[in-house]
């Protein structure tokens, strides 16, 4: 296992940082700058500073601050959803690569009064755990009093979060005013904390059970050529407020990895059309049913240039020149000589038409959805090939006659959609 540490410059971080190297592991120092705060280049600088003269790997991200602040989720949990996005990308990129964060035990229990305050889910209760299968949290036996006491012992640097001093938090209040209260009444409140949350941890357990168990029943999967898999959840026996089946469905979300402040109140009082998102997941209540696909935030354009033959991302996609005119979904064919590169891969805007082969005139793409039978989870989850801004390719579904190559074409190129498999 390789710590891929997510290391704001902070005492909790920097203190994990040091102990992860001291026991020979390693780290991966990821600091990401929201730009939110002005004193985050010095963060950055001092993160990056520190784990050069240790010997360690360092990579910084500056985030969009505006993208943060336009997000629907609010700015605090938009961060939270890029942050772990950009530490799984290091750490997907890392051999034994595991994100890591320096969550402590005084974090568990502000945690559980944050929950307890906003009226969650008695399972949000439950708090973290030291390792789900995502993310590694050694420290969260460890208060921060004693993460203090080492950071001195060992004169390690940090430096303080100007906006820990700041009310407006919630979790700032709990920590100044509850915390301590808490503290001076149960000096042996980790272990009163440990049994409440490791006896709320086992009936989450259990329910998560049965959850999986109504997923095999009533979850369909389908998988498109060009997107991962699309979840539809047919809504029958949920029209019972408080029903098993409901509660299912909303546990069998958390198992997915959508954490967000959904609920069975919010899902379902919600009318025809509506459309949920956290983070890369996106939800849509359609007709009888609920879709859930994950798909890119960003849609920005990826393009393609003639010799590079292929990419692994977002879509599996070679190409290149070809002596065979293959017709197959998964394969394109081009008139090599009316191509000019770079060509675009993006995701399908309003007003994006085709002229596709074997039919009259051109459609909006909109409308090609329709006629289809796409429901908004597959339309999202869509990609398109162009080229000077016309449509070349609806990827894995129709091709754009204005370019295709004719049967009696010498010079052919073609785009493959590859298999996952063949990865």
């Amino acid at each position: 296992m390789r710590p891929v540490l997510g290391c704001s410059g902070g005492m909790d971080s920097m203190v994990l940082a040091f102990v992860l190297d001291a026991l020979g592991l390693h780290p991966v120092l990821v600091y990401i700058d929201h730009g939110l705060r002005p004193e985050s280049k010095a963060e950055w600088a001092m993160v990056e500073r520190w784990a050069k003269e240790r010997g360690l790997d360092f990579r910084g991200f500056a985030l969009d601050p505006d993208s943060l602040k336009k997000a629907a989720a609010g700015v605090q949990a938009e961060a939270r959803n890029q942050r772990y996005r950009w530490l799984k990308s290091v750490a997907d990129s890392t051999e034994n690569g595991v994100v890591t964060t320096a969550h402590h035990a005084d974090d568990r229990l502000e945690g559980f009064f944050i929950s307890m305050v906003r009226g969650e889910r008695w399972e949000s209760l439950s708090g973290m755990e030291p390792w789900n299968g995502k993310v590694f949290r050694p420290l969260l036996g460890c208060s921060r009093e004693e993460i203090y006491a080492v950071a001195v012992a060992e004169h390690i640097p940090w430096m303080e979060d100007a906006s820990n001093a700041s009310d407006r938090y919630l979790r700032n209040r709990i920590r100044r005013e509850l915390t301590p209260f808490v503290k001076r009444e149960n000096p042996s409140w980790q272990t009163a904390l440990d049994e409440l949350q490791s006896q709320l941890r086992r009936r989450v357990e259990r329910e998560m059970a049965e959850a999986e168990r109504w997923a095999e029943q009533a979850v369909q999967t389908s998988v498109l050529p060009a997107h991962g898999p699309i979840y539809r959840i047919d809504d029958q026996g949920m029209d019972e407020a408080q029903s098993v089946e409901r509660a299912h469905f909303v546990r069998w979300l958390r198992q997915m990895g959508v954490h967000s402040g959904w609920t069975e109140t919010s899902l379902f009082s919600a009318s025809l059309g509506a459309e949920w998102h956290s983070g890369n997941w996106r939800l849509y209540r359609e007709r009888g049913a609920f879709e859930l696909t994950e798909a890119p935030v960003e849609r920005a354009s990826i393009w393609l240039g003639e010799h590079l033959h292929s990419i692994r991302w977002p879509l599996p996609l070679d190409w290149g020149a070809t002596d065979r005119l293959e017709r197959a979904p998964e394969v394109a064919v081009f008139d090599r000589s009316q191509l000019s590169f770079p060509l675009e891969l993006r995701q399908p805007c309003a007003g994006d038409r085709l002229f596709p082969v074997g039919m009259k005139g051109s459609k909006l793409l909109s409308d090609l959805f329709q006629e289809s039978g796409w429901s908004r989870a597959r339309r999202h989850a869509a990609w398109i090939l162009c080229c000077q801004g016309e449509v070349l390719w609806w990827i894995g579904q129709r091709i754009d006659r204005r370019r295709a190559a004719a049967d009696d074409c010498s010079d052919l190129w073609q785009m493959r959609l590859r298999a996952s498999s063949d990865l």
